[in-house]
């Protein structure tokens, strides 16, 4: 199911997630390795800015590439996966003319020191699991017992629905263009 949802939602989730697996899905023999990354920003132009070190032969890897990040975070309950294009930004004169950046990530991206990427989302799989049903409110379920017992105007058997648990997964694909 393709569902189109505003990119001020992803911004939403990616900020709070924060952290990422990177994937480098090119077949190229160079290319950068898989690893955890921390989301920088996320433009409007739905662009997601990280860094990642150097691995010493930045001059012979692709500039650009397929990718794959994998946002999550221990204890939310929900995550996202971004495909995209990843573009290599190490042009003195696009570096510096991030606003959001600092000079000395600008300087280590101008010199080779860390590696500044962007990925453009093209496509983005979001995951939510519904939170189970753990606590049992008594206090309901005591209401629901002297109102069976001692009322005749509600059904004999509405107290049970407080013992159900409920889980379940709800995949939503997003789609930009």
């Amino acid at each position: 199911m393709v569902t189109y949802l505003p990119l001020f939602f992803l911004q939403e989730k990616i900020n709070d997630l924060q952290t990422a697996l990177f994937y480098n899905l090119s077949g190229s023999v160079f290319k950068t390795p898989t690893s955890v990354i921390y989301a920088l920003k996320t433009d409007d132009c739905g662009q997601i800015w990280f860094y990642m070190p150097a691995s010493g032969c930045v001059n012979e890897l692709d500039k650009e590439f397929p990718s794959l990040l994998q946002f999550f975070k221990k204890g939310k309950h929900f995550h996202v996966r971004i495909n995209g294009r990843a573009f290599i930004v190490n042009d003195p004169e696009e570096v510096n003319a991030i606003s959001w950046a600092d000079n000395e990530m600008k300087n280590d991206a101008i010199t080779g020191k860390l590696i500044l990427l962007k990925v453009k989302i093209q496509y983005a799989d979001y995951f939510e699991q519904k939170q189970k049903q753990t606590k049992i409110e008594w206090v309901g379920i005591l209401k629901n017992i002297y109102s069976f017992v001692f009322e005749n105007n509600q059904s004999k058997y509405s107290f049970l629905h407080n013992f159900t648990a409920k889980s379940g997964s709800f995949p939503g694909r997003i789609q930009y263009h």
